[in-house]
């Protein structure tokens, strides 16, 4: 456990990961010793006993998006009572500083795009924090124009008073 998580962990610890080893694993503890739930019972116990473990890049972890004045930002969000955010161009709301979630490498990601939406995204046209910017303000004048337009003119207000 040492070697691949930087945990000490005692004798009930470690009987308790070969007996999970048996239940799943056949008994392999170098398989048992990498699966998720011993991954979340070694973070508890780390936590107990004082010591820290470091992150894994396979553990999913949230991410938190926020808008204000007009700007994309990423919020922190927390493990064990530290903040944490993902490299990111964004900028962390707040300006906290934070650690950096571990990635696992290269980042494989299958998209699904037809019609129009194929023609855009082969065109390079595809999400960015600026797209979602430009959109955001352009929704937000359109809101603006569309609540001066929707003022009677000439007419009556629902309170009676005349515009």
């Amino acid at each position: 456990m040492k070697q691949i998580y930087s945990v000490s962990i005692d004798n009930s610890m470690a009987r308790q990961i070969v007996g999970l080893a048996r239940q799943k694993y056949a008994g392999h503890v170098s398989i048992a010793v990498r699966d998720p739930d011993v991954r979340k019972m070694l973070m508890l116990y780390s936590e107990g006993t004082g010591q820290k473990m470091p992150l894994s890049a396979t553990t999913p972890q949230a991410g938190s998006l926020a808008e204000m004045g007009g700007r994309l930002y990423q919020q922190a969000t927390y493990v064990n009572g530290m903040p944490y955010a993902f490299q990111s161009s964004l900028p962390v709301a707040g300006g906290y500083a934070t650690g950096t979630y571990p990635t696992p490498g290269p980042l494989s990601l299958q998209v699904n795009v037809s019609g129009q939406g194929a023609a855009q995204f082969v065109a390079g046209q595809v999400v960015t924090p600026e797209f979602v910017q430009s959109q955001w303000s352009s929704a937000a004048a359109g809101r603006a124009t569309a609540s001066l337009g929707a003022l009677p003119v000439g007419g009556s207000f629902a309170d009676g008073s005349q515009s």
